[in-house]
Order: structure tokens, then C-alpha cells, then sequence
């Protein structure tokens, strides 16, 4: 039986990434929950033993509104259909504010790197950066003048055989 490979075209890359920030989107939403219900939760990774302390909990429940914030606002923008007035727009501003705001907590992490958890901190950095990252690929694949067809992906994913005459 001939093995079959799945190829992804070019056109299917867009489609892809805007999956991508719709999940980072629904990550960070599900993380503001968590960290307004119990800010000690997700906050003990970054700063350890003191996310029990009032100022770490005020801090970690301000942190969660603004994912839960940040969340909602691309989740929105990014169900709307391509062909709404300014939706491309909103979409790329709400993805790209979150993946700001992710390249931000990796510098307040890189500034206290010393005094962080050890393993914390990398825990820390490696998701916010991985999450910036995502975000800012996510971004410019809603960027202006760029469709957003969900039937690419299915368009754009063919199965193919690999060449027998090797």
C-alpha cells in the first residue's frame, strides 16, 4: 500500500496561522478565568511562594482581566465574517495586542530573571514568548488585503503519494 503524505499549499498558510491566534485567543481567555478565580494558580510559576501574598493576588487578578480582556476582544474579531467593514482590521489589532502584551511579560521576566523561580521563570518565558510569537504570525495573516477563506485549509491540504521512480 503506497504511503501518502499530507502537503500543505502556500495558500492554506493564512488560514492556518488565523487558527492559531484563534487558539492562543481561547488560551488566554481560559487563563484570565483561572487567574481571576484563584490568581494564585498561574501566578506560582512566575513568582513563586509569593503568589500567596495580597499584592501578588491583586496583580494576578489584574493580570487575568486583561487576558480575559485581550481574549474575548481577538475571539470576537475573529469569528466575525471577512466581509464585514473594518473586521480585518479589528482582528489584526486585537491579535497583535495580545501578542504585545506576551512579548511584554517575557521583558518583565528577562528584567527580574535573577530573582525568579529557576524553573519557573523558564516555564514562564518560553510560553509568553511562544505565545508572542504566535500571536504576531497570527496577526499578519489577518493583515489588510488578505482573504480569509475558511474553506482553504480543506483546498489547500491535498494528499499526495511520494514519487515511486526514486
Amino acid at each position: 500500500m503506497p504511503e501518502r503524505k499530507a502537503q500543505v499549499r502556500l495558500t492554506a498558510i493564512p488560514v492556518l496561522l488565523r487558527r492559531g491566534a484563534t487558539a492562543v485567543a481561547a488560551g488566554r481567555v481560559a487563563l484570565g478565568v483561572i487567574a481571576l478565580a484563584w490568581p494564585s494558580v498561574p501566578a506560582r510559576p512566575w513568582v513563586g511562594a509569593t503568589a500567596d501574598d495580597l499584592t501578588a493576588r491583586v496583580f494576578g487578578r489584574a493580570l487575568g482581566a486583561r487576558d480575559l480582556a485581550l481574549g474575548l476582544g481577538a475571539l470576537a474579531a475573529l469569528q466575525r465574517p471577512a466581509a464585514e467593514a473594518g473586521q480585518v482590521g479589528s482582528a489584526r489589532a486585537w491579535v497583535a495586542a495580545g501578542a504585545l502584551s506576551d512579548a511584554l511579560d517575557v521583558w518583565a521576566s528577562l528584567a527580574s530573571w535573577r530573582e525568579l523561580p529557576r524553573v519557573g521563570r523558564w516555564l514562564v518565558a518560553a510560553s509568553a514568548g511562544g505565545a508572542a510569537l504566535a500571536g504576531a504570525a497570527g496577526a499578519l495573516a489577518v493583515r489588510p488585503g488578505r482573504r480569509y477563506r475558511p474553506e482553504g485549509l480543506a483546498a489547500g491540504v491535498s494528499a499526495s503519494r511520494p514519487n515511486s521512480s526514486a
